[in-house]
């Protein structure tokens, strides 16, 4: 599948077109980010942030992320949650019902100054939380304008994911 096949499962996904249509009422909208497309060995992984904006609000909020394989279409409220989900096969969430999370219920990263390479864990659950945590720099770095810190974290997450890949018994993709 390529990205508009993509952006059409996950249109079609029962359980994220219903929760962004109960976003998208009452003075919400939802926005949603660009498809961030990552090599990883012979298949693609797709990232897709889900922002919610009052209509009150410039500033949109980080509400979810969308990770697509060619076989599966996970979200959850952190990249780790949702790498967690496709890598168990497992289905998306069940949304919990109610109005969207108030500012401040997940935590914001911090700006930096750039990036700071830090070595790569080899276990499963450290590696999502690496390639978590250096999205979440990524999406700070967006929101700032820094396009420089954004494809430079971007780039660790693309290195966490195939360290991931190694490590849970595959072989890396080349880099792009």
């Amino acid at each position: 599948f390529g990205p508009v096949q993509i952006e059409a499962r996950i249109d079609q996904d029962p359980i994220i077109s219903s929760q962004v249509t109960l976003w998208s009422q009452a003075g919400s909208e939802v926005v949603r980010g660009n498809l961030i497309v990552i090599p990883v060995q012979d298949s693609i992984i797709y990232l897709e942030p889900i922002y919610l904006q009052s209509t009150g609000s410039a500033i949109p909020e980080f509400t979810k992320i969308v990770v697509a394989s060619p076989t599966n279409i996970v979200w959850g409220d952190t990249l780790e949650e949702a790498l967690r989900l496709l890598l168990a096969g497992g289905p998306v969430p069940t949304p919990t019902p109610g109005p969207s999370p108030s500012p401040g219920a997940s935590p914001t990263p911090a700006p930096t100054g750039g990036p700071v390479v830090t070595p790569q864990p080899d276990d499963v659950s450290a590696l999502i939380r690496y390639a978590n945590d250096h999205y979440a720099k990524a999406q700070d770095a967006l929101r700032r304008g820094d396009w420089a810190t954004y494809g430079t974290e971007i780039d660790l997450v693309e290195q966490a994911l195939r360290q991931l890949e190694i490590v849970a018994g595959g072989t890396p993709s080349p880099a792009p």
